[in-house]
């Protein structure tokens, strides 16, 4: 078997070690809720505008719902627990990634137009933000050094982190009292660093050293629409675009001659569509249900599958997926809400693919979430989170070998604040 076959596991494993970098916490990449109180609601919101931030981004239209202009700023720590463990014939063990916690800061600002049938939102949102750093083993055969077991691909130690912020500058116009509809361009920002390289071709002694590559710019856009036919109820859908990114390329280092490598990827971020309903079954308390499409099937790097001719990596083999949120509010006086959320999703690693995918434990389906906001001023408000991703494993063979396996395991922890105002 020549280098380039030997190695492509390894130019898997690779790329979904790079994509980890755009967050352990959502629906594959995507994250599950923006914002401290669009995360108390387990990320439901496309109907039930309750802050700038999540509003703007689940929802453009749905900020016409609001009755006055809004600032609203928050950040967020995610801890992700991420394991790994493989067994290939007398060889087994488990590795666990020790990343850290990574923060999320977000801000958005809504303003109501002269003309009450505009209104205007401005929001820089932390997407994805990541960090994953399992070390070389010599007990875990997945992560033992790159050319160890002979034709079996190994992947050494993977370091990677990323950074994706969104710029989503957007406009609402309220067609009558029931209806409104919203656009945003969306300018996206991201850094992404990845080691082995797998965007350049394997030499004598497997894939490279990597290294981070300069912010890389995509954009897309998003449109929706918000209806309200009165206090008790309201209904809204979204849609996304891809994020079309240029290249993301990087400069490395041959591992046997010290030569430079250089290489790309080409990755967008999926179409997302997005149906919302809120009903309002008292005075004090609300619910709110979204159903959610995120097509990766169809996304570039994570839709196809296979290696190129040199041996670099087309894809993932993604499954595109379908998520489900529900949350509640209820106000337990003038000053005091609380609020819960729920949120389950589909898986989009399959058990015949999880070995491509051991440095993206992107897995997880199961999360909730807890939280409250208190009105310190009649213009402030402040608002807490707490958000648990529930541990998911998702098993399957070693490359593709009888008698093998590769098992992925997922839990994350998240703590957010914020501050909202009302002028």
């Amino acid at each position: 078997m020549n280098n380039t076959h030997r190695f492509a596991g390894i130019a898997l494993l690779a790329l979904s070690a790079a994509l980890a970098g755009v967050h352990c916490e959502g629906q594959g990449i995507a994250l599950r809720a923006i914002g401290t109180v669009n995360e108390s609601m387990g990320g439901a919101g496309t109907a039930l505008p309750l802050s700038a931030i999540g509003a703007i981004h689940w929802n453009p239209a749905s900020i016409a719902d609001f009755k006055c202009h809004q600032a609203d700023f928050g950040i967020g720590l995610i801890y992700p627990d991420t394991r790994v463990s493989s067994t290939v014939g007398p060889f087994s063990g488990s590795s666990r990634s020790e990343s850290g916690a990574s923060p999320l800061p977000n801000m958005a600002l809504v303003i109501r137009g002269a003309d009450p049938r505009f209104t205007f939102g401005l929001a820089a949102i932390a997407v994805a933000g990541y960090k994953l750093n399992y070390d070389a083993s010599l007990t875990n055969p997945i992560h033992f050094p790159q050319g160890s077991l002979g034709i079996i691909p190994t992947f050494g130690r993977v370091n990677t982190e990323a950074e994706f912020f969104q710029i989503v500058p957007t406009i609402a116009y309220t067609i009558n009292d029931c209806w409104a509809i919203g656009a945003a361009p969306t300018l996206t920002i991201a850094s992404l660093g990845v080691e082995p390289l797998l965007t350049a071709p394997p030499g004598a002694a497997g894939y490279s050293l990597g290294s981070g590559s300069r912010y890389t710019f995509g954009g897309g856009g998003q449109f929706g629409v918000y209806y309200k036919p009165g206090e008790r109820f309201s209904a809204g859908v979204s849609v996304k675009t891809e994020q079309y990114f240029e290249d993301f390329r990087f400069k490395g280092q041959d591992n046997a001659t010290g030569a430079p490598v250089s290489g790309s990827i080409d990755l967008e971020y999926p179409l997302i569509i997005s149906l919302g309903t809120a009903w309002r079954i008292s005075p004090r308390t609300v619910i709110a249900n979204d159903v959610r499409w995120f097509d990766y099937a169809s996304a570039r790097g994570f839709g196809t599958d296979g290696l190129n001719p040199d041996g670099t990596l087309a894809g993932l083999s993604w499954s595109s997926v379908m998520a489900v949120a529900t949350g509640i509010s209820h106000q337990l006086n003038d000053r005091v809400t609380v609020r819960g959320g729920y949120q389950w999703n589909e898986n989009p690693i399959s058990s015949e693919t999880v070995f491509f995918n051991t440095a993206a434990p992107l897995n997880v389906k199961h999360s909730a979430a807890l939280g409250a906001s208190v009105r310190v001023h009649p213009n402030m408000t402040l608002s807490g989170t707490y958000f648990h991703a529930f541990d998911q494993a998702t098993s399957g063979p070693y490359a593709g070998i009888p008698g093998t396996d590769v098992t992925i395991r997922t839990a994350a922890y998240v703590l957010s604040g914020g501050v909202t105002i009302d002028f």
